[in-house]
């Protein structure tokens, strides 16, 4: 049997996400028509109007999944800039099968599920949450075999043994540095960087044009790596999403958009891309549906994702109704670096605090942990009654203050950041599953469960996976996940692989934690 499309979900084929909903692809104004032809770099600097997003991964990172990446320069005979893809080569990629227990320390850990339309042996290139994500578990359909590739930019690419729509579940974890802010070690020139990533040949055609925006900018190659990024993330930053002026062009559009400071979210990351490589510092353009962002290498810390922000009127996020939004956790409590600003650290935040992605407005945004925390319902509105005595976080706090606790759970060193305030130690929770005694390979099951805090109160909007667990060998396959209603309550279906192999296993349903509450799993 077919699956069957969630909400609008688009499948992902050998040509890339197409529409459910409607005909046709996704929309791709920040990608290029084909891999052969390169993203060109165009004039329409204008303010968009609304932009659609499809979620896939819980949590949810938009607007921010890794749709496509780019990672070379080029200047074809007509004087035209693009970005293209410079290394094409697949290389497998392990499935770690890592286990679904306490999640790597300084790693976060995502669900992924894409309805696929494969040819065997076909490469289809799928979304990913960051350029260092790996696949610690992916379920298998009844005789299919899946199989994962990344080629030299870390697009992730699936392939089947065999063609047809189907279903591909998988669990993914990234390191949680690509989200957090730019901090770059002391002792690094400009001119180090690309020692420690590669950066494509840069094209004699544009190195004039290249070395006049450096210029603009203040930054050379013999700056330090500090100084220099924080003034070419600020400078793209401060883009204006209006036209360009016909009359000023100098017949360089990488000029007139870098100088003019005009343009939109793929500007901004293209003309930040070149400079960037003129200077020798290893930089991506990484595009989605809806959004384009950078992706830049920073010694001893490895790829960061950073928005340069844009310009819309808004987005509709698709899919979004059993989600979590993303909240990215610090790379380290103790971690050193400049506070002034996000212009000057990098990171996601936007410009000067507007929405992520330079969106006037986001539709169907998953809910965040503070929305939760302060007794929002279960999309997120903060004025919502709570239902059944759930409290908000005034009630959940109530009596608990406790020994201090750190981001991860650790009891946190008395004095850092925040002061002595106290902080709340972490709340039991309790996961109840109805499930059957017994069940057949390749059965589809209802299950029915509630997550409550302290054994009182309900959990609303908790994601909570179900887990297979062999008795024997601790093997852990993942079936699905879903979000807590107002009431705790959580309800979904799910199949059984017609490939486990025969024996004892245990069904159960868990719950990962956060900074408020404690992990759990139903008995």
């Amino acid at each position: 049997n077919s699956p069957t499309p969630i909400g609008d979900e688009p499948t992902y084929d050998e040509q890339g996400g197409q529409r459910t909903d409607t005909d046709g692809q996704l929309p791709n104004q920040n990608g290029p028509s084909s891999k052969s032809s390169g993203l060109a770099l165009d004039d329409d600097t204008d303010k968009e109007g609304m932009l659609e997003y499809f979620a896939v991964f819980n949590p949810s990172v938009v607007p921010f999944k890794r749709g496509g990446v780019l990672d070379q320069v080029v200047v074809n005979k007509d004087g035209e800039y693009l970005m293209v893809l410079d290394d094409q080569t697949l290389r497998e990629v392990e499935v770690v099968q890592e286990g679904l227990g306490a999640t790597k320390v300084g790693r976060q850990r995502f669900w992924g599920s894409l309805l696929l339309d494969a040819k065997a042996g076909v490469p289809i290139s799928i979304p990913s949450v960051a350029a260092d994500a790996r696949i610690l578990e992916v379920v298998q359909p009844e005789g299919v075999h899946f199989e994962f590739f990344e080629d030299g930019a870390q697009n992730m690419f699936v392939t089947s043994n065999v063609g047809g729509p189907m279903r591909l579940n998988f669990v993914t974890d990234a390191g949680v540095g690509y989200f957090g802010l730019v901090r770059v070690p002391p002792g690094y020139l400009v001119s180090d960087a690309k020692r420690y990533a590669k950066v494509g040949r840069f094209p004699r055609e544009a190195r004039n044009s290249a070395r006049k925006v450096a210029k603009a900018i203040g930054v050379s190659k013999d700056d330090d790596l500090a100084v220099a990024l924080p003034k070419l993330i600020a400078y793209f930053r401060s883009f204006e999403t209006i036209a360009l002026d016909p009359a000023a062009s100098v017949g360089d559009r990488y000029l007139d958009v870098a100088l003019s400071k005009r343009g939109v979210c793929r500007h901004r990351t293209f003309a930040f891309i070149v400079t960037a490589h003129y200077l020798g510092i290893p930089a991506r353009y990484v595009f989605n549906e809806a959004h384009a962002f950078i992706e830049v290498f920073v010694p001893e810390n490895g790829w960061v994702r950073v928005d340069l922000g844009g310009g819309a009127e808004g987005l509709t996020v698709h899919d979004s109704e059993a989600k979590v939004q993303h909240e990215p956790e610090p790379a380290s409590d103790s971690a050193e670096g400049s506070e002034a600003g996000d212009a000057a650290e990098g990171g996601d935040a936007g410009v000067d605090g507007e929405v992520p992605g330079g969106f006037d407005s986001i539709q169907g945004m998953p809910q965040t942990a503070e929305e939760l925390l302060a007794g929002g319902d279960v999309r997120g509105e903060p004025d919502a009654e709570p239902v059944d005595g759930a409290g908000g976080a005034g009630e959940l706090e109530e009596g608990l203050v406790s020994e201090p606790v750190g981001s991860k759970g650790a009891p946190a060193e008395r004095g850092a950041a925040g002061g002595s305030a106290p902080v709340l130690a972490r709340v039991p929770t309790q996961v109840d599953l109805e499930s059957p005694t017994e069940a057949l390979r390749g059965q589809s099951l209802h299950l029915v469960g509630r997550m409550t805090i302290d054994g009182k109160r309900p959990a609303a909007s908790r994601e909570i996976h179900i887990v297979l667990e062999d008795a024997a060998s601790s093997k852990v396959v993942p079936l699905g996940s879903v979000v807590t209603d107002e009431a705790g309550r959580f309800e979904l279906d799910v199949e059984l692989p017609q490939t486990l192999p025969v024996g004892t296993w245990d069904l159960y349903a868990t719950f990962g934690g956060d900074d408020r509450l404690q992990s759990s799993r139903s008995p």
